[in-house]
């Protein structure tokens, strides 16, 4: 239940660079990721919420690298697979807002998530 409320308290909040930088050193991305894996299978509407907040984060923080550590990245792979179109949506905006990060466009290109980004836009239309 709290791990919801922190959800809902991110998408509550002003997205603020500083703000989203914090969160994720509180472990933002650690905690939506768990209440996915935990709460995602009960409740379909939580993975577009997580999805969402996963979204908000990746585009508004500076700390991409320790997003990617904390399994953000892998989720948002891991999304983009499911049929949930909202879910796929914000995965494939989750992830071509971290490509734009230097460090992450090689290592994103090299896994192949560009390419599954494309396919699911093409997809979806």
């Amino acid at each position: 239940g709290s791990n919801i409320c922190v959800i809902l308290f991110l998408l509550g909040k002003p997205f603020d660079e500083p703000v989203m930088d914090e969160y994720i050193r509180q472990g933002a991305v650690r905690i939506l990721v768990f209440a996915l894996e935990k709460l995602g299978k009960l409740n379909p509407t939580v993975p577009r919420k997580i999805c969402l907040a996963l979204s908000v984060l990746a585009n508004t923080s500076c700390e991409a690298k320790r997003f990617v550590d904390d399994g953000g990245l892998s989720t948002f792979s891991e999304l983009l697979e499911t049929d949930e179109p909202l879910a796929c949506y914000m995965s494939s905006r989750g992830i071509g807002f971290l490509a734009r990060e230097e460090s992450l466009a090689k290592p994103i290109c090299d896994a192949g998530l560009i390419d599954k980004v494309i396919a699911q836009l093409r997809a979806t239309g």
